[in-house]
């Protein structure tokens, strides 16, 4: 906790089981150690399945011959610190595996620890991600594998079940390609899920001449340190979620929609629990039109729906061409769905009759502020070329732009871009517009949302029109509250640690920034607002750092921006697929109101 560091309080406790059963978390593994006696009696309690793990690690040892797992010194702390742990904790329930530590090679000692502990209990699994297909793990558990590699395990029906230990590593803005995974634990029985590195932003108070802030490894004037490495959570420390929470409630969710049919207004559900019926849970839809209006809505209860099962419901009085579904539990909001009756087709250019003109104050953007991620593949090197470019206004050689403004006939600017990059050239991280507008307080789009979604970071997101304030979190604590105040419906998150880019929309038809309105023409397109340019989002340490610009915003309007990734942070990039390279890139617009 900020205050008390790892001295956390039993109300703590209270409030971080609320949130992982709001966010569909139904399973931790306590890391690298085991937990204060209250939590197991909470998860007893809230129905947390636990891995309970020993207190041991020797990382800095390896994973070789000089692994402390090989040496007949350390046998008796291993035997000791595995059953010490059964011992006090084996009447709680929740526990369903036991772990024989963390990151500490695989040997004799830990074969001599696992005995020990099934000779006290062998009513549980037990678990060690070091001896992965050995004799000290009865279940395959690695930590950060791609989803690839764990489909050919799991695609060939193995002997031990799956399930990954660490995985989604949370630093910063992160967690791309998460629903990936998901995918398999719904395709393959042997995938039985995974453990998010971490949970919570572990951030501690800090007290200066500028207030009250969150601080982490270098802050203090500690040296060595790990700089923000430890605030790698879907949470941050005063427990706001980050944008990628709300990516992994939708993956976590366990009532979804299988399918709607239009015509017949008729949505099928799925049970994905094991356990329970839906008897408790209702539904709230609503029909938008193509502009992303809401122009029918209803519930409906889901009855006694049972546990895998699927279920057909027939929406009364429901039109629109857009159908959003949500999943309540009492008033909280659990799973969602929506679906599209035709896929977004652009209007020919010959629909809008223009006349060629010239513009001013709309420049290239190639670049973002690094992300945690980012900087763990080393992007600021690989691809400054486009930074260089962004700076410059100068195309890289053998890229080629054609950027033409003409005006409609009611006085709009048709925008019209085509860039295309040969191949031999760093990966792109923007390809887009950047240009500024008058100071606003709200902001309004058609496309994916409410909350920040990137284009491997988007199937939680929902299509419609959403709304939210333009601001800049000061990032020190409020002298009355104490503690750092967010707009809940803030458009950018301003909690990362460290900032980076941040307050991205993807599949945007329609933006409005105050009195300025930007209409998708060649295809939707992704955006952000934000009051400050770029430029303060890089080489920044803290929120605090961060200085508004006086009386104008940055709008970016993209054709693509490349993921953020989330395998690790120290090396993966975001997958191919999610990536930006050699090819022909289009980017229409209208603009109204500048």
């Amino acid at each position: 906790e900020p205050a008390t560091g790892y001295s956390v309080t039993l109300e703590g406790m209270k409030k971080d089981m609320k949130l992982m059963k709001e966010f569909n978390v139904n399973a931790v593994r306590t890391c690298h150690y085991p937990d204060a006696a209250e939590w197991y009696d909470l998860c007893d309690k809230e129905g947390l399945m636990v891995i309970c793990e020993a207190n041991v690690e020797s990382h800095g040892y390896g994973y070789g011959e000089k692994s402390l797992a090989h040496r007949k010194d350390y046998e008796k702390a291993h035997i000791e610190r595995g059953t010490r742990m059964v011992q006090t904790f084996r009447n709680h329930p929740s526990i369903l595996f036991w772990s024989l530590g963390n990151e500490a090679g695989d040997g004799a000692n830990f074969t001599a620890e696992r005995k020990a502990i099934e000779a006290l209990d062998r009513t549980r699994l037990i678990h060690y991600e070091r001896s992965q297909d050995g004799e000290n793990s009865q279940v395959k558990c690695p930590m950060y594998m791609l989803a690839a590699q764990c489909e050919e395990y799991v695609a060939k029906n193995p002997k031990k079940p799956f399930f990954l230990c660490e995985y989604s590593h949370a630093m910063g803005n992160a967690n791309g390609s998460i629903q990936k995974y998901w995918d398999l634990a719904e395709k393959y029985p042997a995938f039985q899920g995974g453990f998010i590195w971490d949970f919570v932003d572990q951030a501690v108070w800090k007290t200066d001449a500028r207030g009250k802030w969150l601080a982490y490894g270098g802050d203090f004037g500690d040296r060595p340190n790990d700089d923000n490495f430890n605030c790698n959570g879907f949470f941050d420390a005063l427990r706001n979620p980050h944008p990628g929470a709300y990516e992994i409630k939708h993956a976590y969710q366990s009532i979804s929609c299988r399918g709607f049919d239009f015509d017949g207004a008729k949505v099928k559900v799925k049970n994905g629990f094991v356990f329970a019926d839906l008897d408790f849970y209702y539904c709230r839809w609503q029909g938008l039109d193509a502009a992303g209006e809401v122009v029918s809505s209803g519930t409906f209860e889901l009855g006694e729906l049972q546990p895998g099962d699927m279920g057909t419901y027939k929406l009364k009085d429901f039109k629109g061409e857009i159908a959003v579904f949500r999943f309540y539990d009492d008033n909280i909001c659990i799973a969602w769905d929506w679906f599209e009756k035709t896929k977004w087709t652009p209007k020919p250019s010959t629909a809008y009759p223009r006349a060629s003109t010239t513009a001013d104050g709309f420049r290239f953007n190639f670049w973002r502020a690094p992300t945690d991620n980012d900087r763990g593949w080393r992007m600021p090197e690989t691809c400054k070329i486009w930074k260089d470019a962004t700076a410059a206004q100068k195309l890289p050689d053998g890229v080629k732009s054609e950027l033409k403004f003409s005006t409609l006939t009611n006085g709009a600017l048709y925008v019209d871009w085509k860039l295309t990059v040969p191949k031999g050239l760093p990966p792109i991280p923007r390809v887009g517009l950047t240009f500024t507008v008058p100071k606003t307080e709200r902001v309004s789009w058609f496309g994916l949302g409410p909350w920040e979604n990137y284009v491997d970071r988007a199937s939680g997101a929902i299509l419609g029109v959403h709304e939210a304030s333009v601001g800049l979190v000061s990032g020190l604590a409020d002298p009355v509250s104490g503690t750092i105040v967010y707009a809940e419906d803030r458009l950018n998150p301003d909690n990362y640690i460290e900032p980076g880019e941040q307050g991205y929309r993807t599949g945007c038809r329609f933006l409005k920034v105050g009195g300025v309105e930007v209409k998708a023409v060649s295809a939707p397109f992704g955006f952000n607002v934000w009051p400050y340019p770029q430029t303060e989002l890089e080489g920044r340490k803290h929120q605090w750092e961060i200085k508004k610009a006086d009386g104008v915003y940055t709008v970016n309007v993209d054709a693509a921006q490349m993921g953020v990734g989330g395998d690790n942070s120290w090396g993966n990039r975001p997958h191919d697929e999610y990536m930006l390279g050699a090819g022909t890139y289009r980017l229409s617009f209208i603009v109204k109101g500048l």
